[in-house]
């Protein structure tokens, strides 16, 4: 079995699709519309993979004799997953740590191990300035060839990465900083959980800095979240449905989610600021969806509305 990252010219092709989907094949990912049995969702599709070696034989029979394995996105997930679809030895061997690093990378999540550190190398490959691969990148033609630039890099690497994270430091130092120093604002009160709304599974957060959503993640479980950052012009609003609500797993009930269109008009006749606008997210197009107070320019800018005149607003909604 190899890699190949998705393109037209598989779409007839019977194909392993993990992490992504491919119209012909197996098809083992917890992201709608999926193919994967429902017997083996799981949180991640890391976990997928494991639930297919360990409870269906035939299917991990079926998984090993696909010549081609394939995905149609880059992230630490796909990674992963491509890469106990090529080595289903190391499934059992580091199952336990991958399982970590796959959770840390799709809902966000923090702890002190190696698992978020290793969350942040792959991603970072991706994004990060300190890139070992950033000038390859840089010469790829296209998406597709980045993608399948940064595939290859990451799954010849992981090996590495998954036994010494701390070699790549540069990678992970300053996230990491970053996610550290907002915990370290919750302790002394400049990040604020202001509510916690159980039957709404909301968690309201006010904050004197800029947020990281990491550090917010590890703070509050709630599967939708609003943040307000304080600004001397005013206050940065943000509501998400985090990625509980998106992804397909049985360990995960939470409230669906619902269209935003009549709370940013609600949102929008009682915003103060002319220049500032309310814009919403298609709620089903990713992971983490929302809506945000944003400026001319689309980027984030403050509102005139206090953070409890915007609570109200998405409580009532």
């Amino acid at each position: 079995m190899y890699f190949r990252f998705y393109d037209d010219s598989l779409q007839d092709s019977e194909v392993l699709s993990v992490d992504g989907i491919a119209p012909c094949g197996a098809n083992l990912r917890h992201a709608p519309g999926n193919r994967t049995p429902e017997h083996l969702l799981a949180r991640t599709s890391v976990g997928i993979l494991v639930n297919a070696v360990s409870l269906d034989p035939a299917l991990a029979s079926l998984v090993r004799k696909y010549e081609i394995v394939t995905t149609d996105h880059y992230d630490t997930g796909g990674v992963l997953a491509i890469y106990c679809a090529l080595n289903p030895d190391a499934i059992e061997e580091q199952f336990e740590l991958l399982l970590e690093v796959a959770t840390a990378g799709d809902y966000g999540c923090f702890n002190e191990g190696d698992a978020v550190r290793i969350d942040m190398i792959l991603s970072g490959l991706a994004t990060s300035p300190m890139s070992p691969i950033r000038s390859v990148l840089d010469e790829a033609l296209d998406d597709h060839e980045r993608a399948t630039r940064l595939f290859h890099y990451a799954l010849d690497e992981l090996p590495s990465v998954l036994e010494s994270p701390r070699s790549f430091r540069a990678i992970w130092e300053e996230p990491l900083a970053r996610t550290r120093d907002c915990l370290r604002g919750a302790a002394s009160g400049a990040v604020r959980i202001v509510e916690q709304l159980g039957h709404l599974d909301l968690a309201c957060i006010e904050s004197r800095n800029e947020p990281d959503r990491r550090a917010l993640r590890t703070l509050v479980t709630e599967s939708r979240m609003l943040v307000s950052q304080w600004s001397a012009d005013g206050w940065l609003h943000a509501f998400t449905y985090e990625p509980e609500s998106w992804y397909e797993s049985a360990e995960d009930e939470v409230p669906g989610r619902h269209d935003l269109v009549d709370v940013i008009e609600r949102l929008s006749a009682s915003e103060p600021h002319s220049e500032v606008r309310w814009i919403a997210d298609d709620v089903v197009a990713g992971p983490v969806a929302g809506l945000r107070s944003v400026g001319e320019d689309g980027k984030l800018a403050p509102s005139g509305l206090a953070p409890a005149a915007v609570r109200r607003i998405i409580v009532d909604f």
